[in-house]
């Protein structure tokens, strides 16, 4: 008890704080103070600062300096941001290789064959269906029959000279040569010439590679084939298609020549260039449309 009543004692003991003149020792101020007194007082500010330390922080923009501190719509920003940027990134690949097929094929290689990798749409329907119905050996030969009547009546194949590797060529144009395919220079390929505005249909199937526009051969089209083929076409006035997309023979992929409307001072006959690339080697696409 005596312990507890000495520890009381020193804690409620008022101590004067006095303070003097140094000079004439005259009193200025005093306060009197006890252990207990000057304790709570040295806690409330201690606890005030720190409360007033933490609304600035809190309430007040001090807190964007906080390391690791981030506000919500910084996030919401830096978020959206970054998925723009991946659609850029994305963007940017496909556009670069669409045009490094398009460069292989101007310099005489043919890219790798895409085409191959991808599964036939006929396949897929076919598989989907096989549930669903069996097919009979007549509806196999009236399909191929009349399979092979559309490509006869649309092609004129009399002897077969006008097939391209097995496959039927879709006319990519009505029109007259204009500019025969010459082995001296195989990159302008052949030149036809055109009576007025006409659709420009692709030749076979295939995926478009490359879409763009020059001075020289306005719209320009690529198209890549199964087996290493490659099909061009020039001097297109609008294109109706993009790099990317899968066309099917005969599809248009955009228009080409003159409306009556349009005017022609210098009197050019309009035309179209088309190219065709097998295994990297240009051939002659007269040898297999009917011009």
């Amino acid at each position: 008890m005596a312990r507890t009543g000495d520890w009381k004692k020193k804690w409620s003991t008022r101590y004067r704080l006095v303070v003097l003149d140094d000079d004439s020792f005259e009193e200025q101020a005093s306060v009197s103070l006890s252990r207990l007194n000057l304790f709570v007082i040295l806690s409330t500010a201690i606890i005030g600062f720190a409360l007033l330390i933490t609304s600035l922080v809190v309430f007040t923009p001090l807190r964007e300096y906080i390391p690791g501190y981030a506000d919500t719509g910084q996030r919401l920003k830096m978020l959206r941001l970054l998925e723009t940027v991946d659609s850029l990134e994305q963007s940017m690949a496909g556009a670069e290789v669409r045009w490094r097929g398009f460069s292989q094929v101007l310099e005489g290689k043919v890219p790798v064959d895409s085409m191959s990798q991808q599964p036939r749409p006929d396949t897929i329907l076919i598989s989907q269906a096989a549930n669903v119905f069996v097919r009979s050996t007549a509806d196999s030969l009236l399909r191929k029959w009349i399979e092979q009547d559309f490509n006869d009546a649309r092609l004129s194949d009399v002897s077969g000279q006008f097939r391209f590797f097995g496959q039927s060529l879709f006319e990519p144009v009505v029109g007259r040569v204009h500019r025969p395919f010459s082995p001296a220079n195989p990159s302008a390929g052949l030149e036809i010439a055109l009576t007025g505005e006409q659709p420009v249909h692709a030749m076979l199937d295939g995926r478009i590679i490359f879409q763009g526009y020059s001075l020289s051969d306005l719209y320009v089209i690529v198209v890549q084939h199964p087996g290493n083929a490659i099909s061009s076409y020039r001097k297109l006035r609008k294109t109706l298609r993009r790099a990317g997309e899968s066309v099917k023979s005969g599809d248009v992929l955009g228009l080409a020549g003159r409306s009556a409307g349009d005017f022609n001072q210098s009197g050019d006959i309009p035309t179209i260039s088309v190219q065709l690339w097998q295994d990297g080697s240009a051939l002659n696409p007269e040898s297999f449309l009917n011009y």
